[in-house]
């Protein structure tokens, strides 16, 4: 016994939704304003978005991103501003934050990757690292890395990294009874 199924127009998963590093031209889609839930700023808005690739081999993969709008005197907080800027927004003063108007907005970015968990699974995701106003001449479209890595390559990136910031300081000789020669 079996059953029928209509499989037409329906396609299969691709391999990933994650690109590999570069600068892309990226759309700014289903912005949704929210607020921040914890830590110093809690309580101060944010906007959760997707970020897609606009255009090329890789258009229509996409990342999560968010724009936190933080105290003015917080580490961090001119991101948000430089965000607005590149999107085309107002950013200059006093200005109307509008997340809709967000939604279709295109620009440049530098897309990385993150290792990111699960339901108990690791995945290498993207992640917006940097942004210019899409008509920034000084930035070219590209890809840096020809394919995206596995999870175990970032995890031993990652823990070469952290080797070389544990390392222990070398030590340094007594140079007060050296004769310098200048």
């Amino acid at each position: 016994m079996g059953f029928n199924v209509d499989f037409s127009g329906v396609k299969e998963p691709g391999k990933s939704n994650t690109v590999p590093k570069g600068v892309y031209l990226l759309k700014v889609t289903e912005p949704k304003q929210g607020e921040i839930r914890s830590g110093d700023n809690a309580g101060r808005p944010k906007v959760d978005m997707k970020i897609v690739v606009a255009s090329g081999p890789e258009a229509g993969k996409w990342c999560f991103h968010t724009v936190s709008f933080l105290d003015p005197e917080a580490s961090g907080a001119g991101f948000a501003k430089h965000f607005l800027k590149v999107i085309g927004q107002p950013y200059e003063g006093k200005v109307n934050v509008s997340p809709p108007a967000w939604d279709g907005k295109t620009f440049k970015g530098l897309l990385g990757y993150k290792v990111t968990e699960s339901k108990g699974k690791e995945y290498v995701n993207n992640v917006l690292e940097d942004s210019w106003a899409k008509d920034d001449d000084s930035v070219e479209l590209g890809q840096q890395d020809s394919e995206v890595p596995s999870v175990d390559e970032m995890k031993r990136k990652r823990s070469k990294s952290q080797q070389r910031l544990e390392r222990p300081a070398g030590t340094v000789s007594d140079a007060s009874e050296e004769e310098v020669p200048f």
